[in-house]
């Protein structure tokens, strides 16, 4: 059963982040319920607080995109660069900490977002790094990416401590 639980979270795992790249606006939520099977196994990898802390920072990001204008919501413009920011930061925050994970992958969307901002893309769009138009953009499309790419990785850590071999103690 450990094994059945851990494939459906990683399944759910590859499926938020491609559901994310495509602009999708239940990303967030798919991600969240990635994290369920890992709730339910026996060693409990994901706490009942975690659980509920993300899910209130996945409902936030799923509002967020329910409030925004459609053609924004689902404008892929400038999200590949966000996501593979945020996913950078994210995987490089995990070697820290779980607060490390969430400043990293802030940090890597924030930078991604500025990537694109200094593509032909992102110029022709009038988007530049230091202007309340940048700042939109990026609390708009930002927010939902780093929402499902955090939560995702709990669900990554959560699979990989399940899996990892301690070392004995001396």
């Amino acid at each position: 059963m450990t094994i059945f639980l851990t494939i459906l979270t990683i399944c759910g795992i590859t499926a938020s982040l491609v559901a994310l790249f495509l602009s999708w606006r239940w990303s967030a939520a798919l991600a969240w319920v990635s994290l369920l099977p890992m709730y339910f196994l026996e060693a409990h990898p994901v706490s009942g607080s975690a659980l509920t802390f993300w899910a209130i920072a996945c409902a936030i990001a799923i509002c967020i995109n329910t409030l925004l204008p459609t053609e924004v919501s689902s404008s892929r413009v400038g999200v590949p660069y966000m996501t593979t920011g945020a996913l950078a930061g994210a995987f490089t925050g995990m070697l820290l900490s779980n607060a490390g994970m969430i400043v990293g992958t802030v940090a890597g969307a924030a930078l991604g977002s500025i990537a694109f901002c200094n593509t032909p893309a992102g110029k022709n769009r009038g988007i530049t790094f230091p202007s309340v138009k940048w700042l939109n953009y990026t609390c708009a499309k930002g927010f939902p990416i780093i929402a499902t790419v955090c939560t995702d990785a709990v669900g990554i850590m959560a699979t990989v401590s399940m899996y990892t071999i301690s070392s004995p103690s001396f």
